[in-house]
């Protein structure tokens, strides 16, 4: 599972994110504003019924997913997932749990803070030379701004 981490994940799509076939998105700018995601990547992928936009921006909302929790259910992945990654297989996290893109950073102790951070400067740093996930969130925002 070395190559398969999130920052070597991140990297290797940071490159190709002007790519025109390459819609780079982050949680925290659903959080800020679901409906002009989804209409973004309405636009991006041909979508331009209407009703279909407005039915995805409902169903893409925390509302909806966390009175639908079990269809969101990574039960068929864990099995594989938890083996490859150490994990006991009978845990099977949600991925519908407070609707808030900071509340995992404030429920980690700082041990594990820093061990994050630590991989984030030997992988991503030294790729991008952003020396944390806000630091190139903002600069990605000025640059689609400048290219706009």
């Amino acid at each position: 599972m070395e190559n398969a981490s999130y920052f070597v994940h991140l990297v290797s799509w940071w490159e190709h994110r002007n790519d025109s076939n390459v819609l780079f998105v982050f949680f925290e700018d659903m959080k800020d504003d679901l409906e002009s995601v989804v209409r973004k990547t309405a636009a991006f992928i041909g979508i331009q019924n209407e009703e279909k936009i407005e039915k995805a921006v409902e169903m893409s909302s925390f509302e909806f997913m966390k009175e639908n929790q079990k269809k969101f259910s990574d039960t068929r992945i864990a099995r594989y997932r938890n083996v490859a990654c150490g994990v006991a297989h009978d845990v099977v996290p949600s991925k519908v749990v407070t609707g808030s893109a900071t509340k995992g950073r404030e429920l980690m102790d700082d041990k594990t803070k820093e061990v994050i951070q630590g991989k984030w400067l030997e992988v991503v740093a030294k790729q991008t030379g952003y020396q944390d996930y806000n630091e190139l969130r903002s600069a990605f925002k000025k640059e689609k701004i400048n290219n706009n």
